[in-house]
Parts: structure tokens; sequence; C-alpha cells
């Protein structure tokens, strides 16, 4: 459960508003919480990305052209979970 609540950290750093005159105090600060945002994203032992979609055209190639993306970045994608598929639908 850790990184539900390092996730949780992240999300309540991010919610502070600058009120100060040091924009580049701030800067800093937004800097750092984007590295370690991008860090516990790539890392595979406490973070998993799963695209969920739905099976038609536009919706497939959304998730493909996200998977690709994720990739790009260093993201792992292991699943993609598909929707609303009934058995004996073609």
């Amino acid at each position: 459960m850790q990184p539900r609540v390092r996730g949780a950290k992240l999300a309540a750093q991010g919610s502070e508003h600058h009120t100060g005159n040091r924009p580049h105090a701030y800067l800093a600060c937004v800097q750092a919480r984007m590295t370690e945002a991008r860090d516990l994203f790539r890392n595979e032992q406490s973070t998993e990305f799963v695209i969920v979609t739905i099976p038609t055209m536009m919706a497939v190639s959304e998730s493909s052209r996200l998977a690709a993306a994720l990739k790009k970045d260093g993201i792992p994608v292991n699943k993609v979970v598909v929707n609303q598929v009934r058995k004996g639908s073609e």
C-alpha cells in the first residue's frame, strides 16, 4: 500500500498554492515533485499501469497510442483490459 500513500502525498503537494515572490524556488519545488512522480511511474516494483478500453476501433486506437506514449517515456504497461465483450460476439 505504500505507493498509494506516496501518490496521495504527491497529489496533496500539488494542490498547494504558491503565494510568495520566489518563483525560482517554487519552480524548483514543482520540478522536484515532477521528478518524484516520474520515478514513481517508472518503478515496476511499486506501480502498474493497466490500460482499460472497449472493443471499438477508436477506443483501441487511442489505447494503442497511450501504450506507445507510455513506453516511449519508460513507463511499463503489461496489461490491457477490454470491457464490454460478450461471449459469442464478433
